[in-house]
């Protein structure tokens, strides 16, 4: 179910951050699965609890957001597919306290939905990634986001598409893996479970990433006993617990 438009983050930035709290999305389950070394579940934890600051949009964030349309109507061009806009979309739940049927803690947010039933994901690697991450295939990260797509929207396949630099455009089709998925969602709803609604902290580990995010959180270093406000976050937290 579709539960924010695609330009909610422009126009009603709060109920969209909050949307990204209440739920794990495609750009967190990497984190969960610990593929990623620039976040770290602990790193993650504290953003979703709202101990931590949103994440601000980092010179390459904004690379990657201007790109995505060259690479929308690049990769349209080439395929010959049509792109429509979508978005945040979360796996139903039903709700026993009001009877009715809810958003559940699975989100994403797509960057475009196919006209061959499909969906896909745009990314734009600096040099050394691409050398080192993208070269010989999608990047693991991606492939996981796109797989956590599928899972959300229930789509049959997802496309990866890459800017390459030199290389030019590079575009994969993932098909959709039932067993995979499950496997995925139910490490994910675990990590949920845990974390979120029982509010059991991850291991703390010693990556820079843990580092970093102990840093920007509200707490004094080490301790994590203190609380950052975050408007809008007091309620759906009451309402999780």
């Amino acid at each position: 179910m579709e539960i924010l438009p695609p330009d909610a983050a422009a126009t009603d930035y709060e109920r969209w951050r909050d949307a990204r709290l209440e739920g794990l999305g495609g750009s967190d389950i990497a984190a969960v699965l610990g593929l990623v070394s620039w976040e770290s579940e602990f790193g993650l934890w504290l953003t979703k609890i709202g101990m931590r600051p949103p994440v601000v949009e980092t010179p390459m964030m904004t690379r990657g957001r201007y790109a995505e349309l060259m690479l929308a109507q690049w990769f349209a061009d080439q395929t010959g597919l049509a792109l429509r806009r979508t978005g945040t979309w979360a796996v139903p739940e039903f709700d026993p306290e009001t009877g009715r049927t809810v958003a559940g803690w699975m989100r994403c947010n797509p960057d475009r939905f196919t006209s061959d039933g499909g969906g896909v994901e745009f990314k734009a690697p600096d040099t050394d990634d691409w050398g080192n991450l993208w070269r010989d295939g999608p990047a693991e990260h991606a492939t996981v986001q796109a797989e956590w797509c599928m899972a959300v929207t229930g789509c049959p396949h997802w496309y990866i598409v890459a800017d390459g630099g030199r290389d030019g455009l590079r575009w994969w089709r993932i098909d959709r893996d039932e067993q995979r998925l499950q496997w995925m969602v139910d490490r994910a709803a675990d990590w949920w479970w845990r974390h979120i609604v029982c509010g059991d902290p991850p291991d703390v580990d010693g990556s820079t990433a843990t580092t970093e995010a102990c840093k920007e959180s509200s707490s004094p270093a080490g301790s994590l006993l203190g609380q950052v406000e975050v408007p809008g976050c007091a309620g759906w937290a009451h309402r999780r617990r």
